[in-house]
């Protein structure tokens, strides 16, 4: 168990050096930025607690990915198994159950316990038993994909969005679509095979272009009913502005999450995307240094493939 579990540390690791990034500060940024959404969480949301432990538990579901866990079964017997399992989903629920503890949520703390252990019995399948229809074309890949695997999420989304109009809270609308946009950029996580970004027939230029223009229009797709809904309940013109900003950002993010991908293309594991992404959200004016940062990186990656 320890050599696995040190295993995963020292991979982690070797992506943050290979960013650049010494270990020991990327592990401080996590930790700085992780207190400070949480905070932000629980000042904008409407019962916080609830969402908390819903969103932690679907960061675990990541671990219970079938092949992951077969491949684990190759390895390990049963009882070892199980104890690599627990183990893994307690240490990346533990920063989430300290900040539950810190806001005096003790019955929070218990649940989201017992649930990241009975987490560990429930494996996610690598496939339905039927082909979810999406709104989006086959060309972006990423989307069809993205939306058939996030789609619980993006359900979930659409949700708050419902309550937060029920119970008048503008924030909580907010959050839910800033969520969506957050998810979208999980859609760009994995990098495809080179043979399918060599089959097209364009400088990197152009390929990047096309990539983020549609992306834009596919974002706004799903985004659309909340934004839509949040502006009819919501028409002050403050509020509206507030809507747009957030779609702005939003947008924004899914542009350097594109960018983040080809920037390290063809590897699928980045990180540098997520530290992207907590930059800008916490700092937005260096949004001006990252895009062209990571716009030069990817066109360098794909002039090897794309000419």
């Amino acid at each position: 168990m320890k050599y696995i579990l040190k295993l995963q540390l020292t991979l982690i690791n070797r992506e943050l050096v290979y960013f650049g990034i010494k270990p020991i500060l990327g592990y401080l940024i996590s930790v700085f930025a992780f207190i400070f959404f949480s905070h932000q969480f629980f000042q904008k949301v409407l019962y916080p607690e609830y969402f908390y432990i819903f969103f932690s538990l679907s960061i675990l579901l990541y671990l219970n990915e079938k092949r992951r866990n077969d491949f684990l079964k190759l390895l390990y017997k049963n009882n070892e198994y199980f104890k690599i399992r627990v183990v893994e989903n307690l240490i990346i629920s533990l920063p989430f159950e300290i900040f539950l503890l810190y806001k005096h949520q003790i019955l929070s703390v218990f649940l989201l316990f017992i649930s990241s252990i009975l987490l560990v019995f429930y494996i996610t399948r690598n496939k339905l038993s039927f082909v979810l229809p999406t709104p989006f074309n086959k060309k972006p890949f990423e989307f069809n994909i993205g939306f058939r695997s996030q789609f619980l999420m993006i359900i979930f989304c659409y949700t708050i969005t419902f309550i937060s109009i029920n119970v008048k809270n503008f924030n909580l609308g907010l959050f839910s679509l800033f969520l969506l946009h957050f998810i979208i950029t999980i859609f760009y996580y994995k990098s495809e095979e080179k043979y399918f970004v060599w089959i097209f027939n364009q400088s990197p230029k152009k390929f990047l272009i096309e990539k983020i223009l549609t992306s834009i229009k596919y974002s706004l797709i799903l985004s659309s009913p909340i934004s839509i809904s949040l502006i009819i309940f919501n028409p002050e013109l403050q509020l509206f502005l507030t809507i747009l900003g957030i779609q702005f950002l939003g947008v924004v993010l899914i542009i350097i999450s594109i960018l983040g991908k080809y920037s390290n293309f063809p590897s699928s594991s980045n990180p540098v995307q997520m530290f992207s992404i907590i930059f800008s959200i916490s700092f937005p004016p260096i949004l001006i240094l990252v895009i062209p940062f990571l716009y030069m990186k990817s066109i360098k990656k794909l002039k090897y493939i794309l000419e």
